[in-house]
């Protein structure tokens, strides 16, 4: 074995039994899985005196091929609130389309009958009629 590699090998691990765990952890992540880099600060904590057992974990679960990817909580999260938001829009354009067949139908009948009136004069409207219409419509909308 050559000696400079022997040097450089006992640099190493005197580096690294001088860094605190959060150190290795993100020396560690840095190298074998980047993504989870930001976790090395909680492990620390976590997990704080038991630096060896951790190390010698995570060398074990990652010389096996490593974790599972890690699922971000607010990527499910927004996945849901767009799936959600899309099944609402598509209720609100089914809402909107049967309110104008309604006007549709409306203003076919009140072409029907008045056929040569280019304009059409309502003169005596009260609420209560106002009232039924709308109601009226409201009622063809729910069935």
């Amino acid at each position: 074995m050559n000696i400079r590699y022997i040097h450089a090998e006992f640099k190493e691990i005197k580096i690294i039994f001088s860094m605190t765990l959060e150190q290795k952890l993100r020396t560690f992540f840095k190298k074998y899985d980047p993504s989870r880099l930001r976790l090395a600060k909680q492990m620390a904590r976590q997990f704080r005196g038991q630096d060896d057992a951790v190390m010698k974990h995570l060398t074990k679960v990652y010389s096996t091929g490593g974790p599972a990817a890690l699922i971000e909580k607010g990527v499910k999260k927004a996945k849901k609130k767009a799936k959600k938001a899309a099944r609402l829009e598509a209720e609100n354009l089914a809402l909107a389309d049967a309110a104008d067949e309604v006007v549709e139908e409306e203003v076919v009948a009140i072409e029907e009958a008045a056929p040569d009136s280019d304009e059409i004069v309502i003169d005596d409207v009260d609420e209560d009629s106002n009232k039924d219409a709308v109601e009226s419509v409201i009622d063809d909308l729910d069935d």
